[in-house]
């Protein structure tokens, strides 16, 4: 008889995590051949119970206290929240559950040092569809950002190395700041769901600025990975998030990129074709798979 396993998720399907971490885990594992449900409560049938980010923190923690030694409990850490008010809370489901996954390595570093635990690092899946490269245009090329409207600070701090190409933001509401002519310093489309997926190929490239904010140095290669694949050049500022890809992203100041994005078209579509070929084969539905199934054959023998 197959292991049951349960996500605990109070997520909505408009967090990017609920997509990634709940919903296609959930679809792997169950083709793996494991019994998988989804819902915001515990299902006391579940094997092994996975609880992910702190939409519920008290009734996660209390279930997490209830079940544990009867139920092996994983903890789905998706992203760094260790510098504000959530740390004591992940701190302490980090330190009670059986497993913990991590979204990446820099993550599962910061996991390591902050609570002494390992964890088991299953990366984000891809999730956009491929698209061919598509030259862009030389002189003023368009450019997107999109996520929460979380991560924009960086953003914020650098448009003034986005010079005079059209930059579009695909984000939740946020308040726009405004540019040095007072005028809206890019322009702003509401995030709707599968409508980056769709618009991406649109845009000549895709600009990840994480600048020095200390909050977002643990993030993982998911956006960058979803550009590749749609077939956008990507430009970020961050060795150490991103580092991976540097054979196939420029990483560096972003007026800089944005230079290179113009002087080399052929090097870029070669760029942009290799990465496609790299992030296939590292981030296929195939190794996600493995990684969680991996995780949970691992929390099932312990």
């Amino acid at each position: 008889m197959s292991k049951h396993i349960h996500f605990v998720s109070s997520s909505t399907d408009f967090l990017a995590s609920k997509r990634m971490r709940v919903d296609r885990p959930a679809k792997l594992l169950s083709e793996a051949g494991y019994k998988v449900t989804v819902g915001p409560e515990v299902n006391p049938d579940a094997d092994v119970l996975i609880f992910q980010k702190h939409m519920n923190q008290r009734y996660d923690a209390a279930m997490v206290s209830i079940f544990k030694g009867n139920k092996k409990v994983i903890f789905d850490v998706a992203d760094s929240h260790f510098n504000g008010k959530l740390h004591d809370y992940y701190a302490s489901m980090i330190n009670a559950a059986d497993l913990v996954t991590a979204s990446g390595p820099n993550l599962a570093e910061q996991i390591k040092e902050i609570t002494g635990k390992d964890s088991s690092v299953c990366n984000d899946p891809i999730t956009f569809p491929h698209y061919p490269y598509r030259p862009g245009n030389k002189d003023t090329p368009s450019l997107l950002w999109f996520g929460s409207a979380t991560n924009l600070g960086p953003l914020h701090a650098l448009l003034h190395e986005v010079g005079d190409t059209h930059l579009t933001v695909i984000s939740n509401p946020h308040p726009m700041v405004p540019g040095p002519d007072g005028k809206p310093p890019y322009e702003f489309i509401e995030w709707q769901p599968n409508l980056v997926e769709t618009e991406i190929w649109k845009y000549d490239a895709v600009i990840i600025p994480i600048g020095d904010d200390p909050t977002k140095q643990n993030k993982n290669t998911n956006r960058a990975v979803d550009a590749l694949m749609a077939g956008r050049f990507v430009i970020t500022d961050s060795m150490r998030v991103y580092g991976e890809l540097e054979p196939f992203i420029f990483i560096g100041p972003l007026d800089q990129g944005i230079q290179f994005l113009k002087d080399n078209p052929d090097k870029v579509k070669q760029m942009v074709k290799d990465g496609q070929d790299y992030v296939r084969e590292k981030y296929s539905d195939v190794v996600i798979k493995q990684q969680w199934k991996s995780a949970v054959e691992k929390v099932l023998s312990v």
